[in-house]
């Protein structure tokens, strides 16, 4: 992950702190869905540990039968990821979750190590955390998107 910080961290402790949130997650950049229909990421979020604690242990939401016969034949586990965990657990109002403006700042996915290998990979960071990500990243929401930043590769 990479961060552009704008006060999210600050407002994410006060929210936690005095509003009773459980979960807090930064704003996500682009294209991305509203944050009122945007699910649990496990991403990058910030939980207040000791409010969690009383949570714990979190049912371990299995799959239906048929997937859970899938997982088994493929040996993965049968229960759903932690992500998905927690968005029935706060769908169910059990958890308070909350996704901060993406004005206050934002988190940019890596999804791969070979994009972070890019040779010219160490020059987006920068970037990325002054908040200046262009149009083609935008676009494509919070993921990183090699090609908006090939421009890099010549500097």
């Amino acid at each position: 992950m990479l961060f552009y910080e704008a006060g999210w961290l600050d407002e994410a402790i006060r929210l936690l702190t005095t509003e009773g949130y459980d979960l807090i997650e930064p704003g996500r950049a682009g294209k991305d869905p509203p944050k009122e229909y945007v699910a649990v990421s496990s991403r990058s979020l910030i939980m207040d540990r000791r409010a969690f604690e009383r949570r714990l242990p979190l049912r371990a939401h299995k799959l239906d039968i048929a997937r859970r016969v899938h997982r088994w034949w493929q040996g993965r586990p049968p229960w759903l990821a932690l992500e998905l965990m927690l968005e029935k657990e706060r769908r169910a109002g059990r958890l308070r979750y909350r996704t901060l403006d993406p004005g206050l700042g934002f988190g940019l996915h890596i999804g791969t190590r070979p994009e972070a290998s890019l040779e010219w990979f160490g020059r987006v960071v920068p970037y990325v955390e002054r908040g200046e990500l262009p149009a083609a990243q935008l676009a494509r929401g919070s993921n990183f998107a090699a090609e908006a930043w090939e421009h890099l590769a010549k500097v």
